[in-house]
């Protein structure tokens, strides 16, 4: 079961939705790890946390980063982790299996987010891992 979200924290936006430049830098039989930019042109990380089966509802997490902090992180300087951390929005974005499109986003911050969801603090670009 999905950690709960409070409804006052659902918003209507498209910021973290990646838009275009979609790459996924880690999978397991489905994406678990992307990078991508919104609409906007920012930058977005995501990442997919969970599932749930019985509501065909899937929850990915994404963050708007800098140019500078994806330089840092590509080059392992930083962590998934420690970019959430400091984002000042975590958006958690639930989308349902039968229609893509339709999804719900809510803005949260690290506090949140049960440490069960969270990347471990060792979670560089997946290219430094070898």
């Amino acid at each position: 079961m999905m950690f709960a979200i409070d409804s006052h924290k659902i918003i209507d936006t498209d910021v973290p939705v990646i838009a275009y430049e979609y790459d996924v830098l880690l999978e397991y039989d489905e994406p678990i790890l992307y990078v991508g930019r919104n609409v906007h042109g920012t930058r977005i990380i995501g990442s997919s946390v969970d599932e749930d089966v019985t509501s065909g509802i899937s929850r990915h997490f994404a963050i708007a980063i800098s140019e500078c902090d994806y330089s840092r992180y590509y080059r392992g300087e930083v962590s998934y982790r420690e970019l959430m951390s400091v984002a000042d929005i975590i958006y958690v974005i639930d989308k349902r299996w039968d229609n893509g499109t339709k999804r719900t986003i809510a803005a949260l911050d690290i506090n949140d987010i049960p440490e069960d969801y969270l990347p471990s603090k060792d979670t560089f670009h997946p290219r430094l891992q070898s």
